[in-house]
């Protein structure tokens, strides 16, 4: 196969090496596309001895993405570029990766190639995140003794909260929106069943689900054709994915 007579779009997709990270960003939905392949760069984390998995240990993944992942990411994008000289595949057009994998900006900039950040947890997880200084120095968020690690490109130093979105999102479903219950830490068999009974019947109940299906039919509204979302997805294939075709 010979793309050496038409010019074609090459996204290279780089997910955080997570599940939930991997799945909104979709490379299972991927499989089976005829232009569609996985590759792999070495992870960079040490052997155990002790049968323990260490790619679930979330500081060392960090760690090691850090400090490790730049140079097996450059020669990735350099065997792939290699082919596309030989007429294998285009060349690679554009970076689409994870707002964690901030060692992909670096190569972004070293190659002039346009880079997309995903952010795969909700919106206000994301608005929270650029402005937690703000919350921080408010008292909003007054967070202890957590452990705290450089973020790869800034050199800066951030929280890392276990389940950082998880509050936010409980913040928002809980209070915001109205449209959840939130259980307290202390899980007790009674306290569930007054939960449950609260999310399923009732007057409150009955408002919560007249919610739901409000949010529904406006995330389906954006999702459509001429919707918001489906013109700003449009727009980021039009500027980032063809900008250099």
């Amino acid at each position: 196969m010979s793309f050496s007579t038409e010019r074609k779009p090459h996204a290279v997709l780089t997910p955080f090496p997570l599940q939930g990270h991997i799945n909104p960003l979709g490379p299972n939905s991927l499989v089976g596309l005829v232009y569609f392949c996985f590759d792999s760069i070495p992870d960079g984390l040490p052997h155990n001895d002790d049968n323990l998995d260490v790619t679930q240990h979330v500081v060392s993944i960090c760690e090691s993405i850090r400090e490790k992942f730049l140079l097996p990411f450059r020669d990735l994008l350099a065997r792939l570029n290699h082919s596309a000289t030989a007429g294998l595949v285009p060349p690679v057009t554009c970076l689409i990766s994870d707002c964690a994998m901030t060692f992909t900006i670096q190569a972004a900039k070293e190659l002039a190639l346009p880079i997309l950040l995903f952010h795969p947890a909700s919106a206000s997880t994301l608005l929270s995140g650029l402005h937690f200084s703000t919350l921080l120095n408010k008292g909003l968020i007054p967070l202890k003794d957590e452990n705290y690690l450089t973020d790869g490109y800034l050199d800066t130093k951030v929280d890392l909260i276990p389940a950082a979105d998880q509050p936010t999102n409980c913040r928002y479903i809980c209070n915001e929106w109205d449209i959840g219950v939130e259980i307290d830490t202390n899980v007790k068999r009674e306290e569930v069943e007054k939960q449950v009974n609260e999310l399923m019947v009732g007057d409150k109940a009955k408002r919560m689900r007249q919610k739901v299906m409000e949010l529904k039919k406006k995330a389906e509204e954006n999702i459509k054709v001429r919707g918001y979302s489906y013109m700003n997805l449009d727009k980021v294939i039009n500027e980032v994915m063809y900008k250099q075709v």
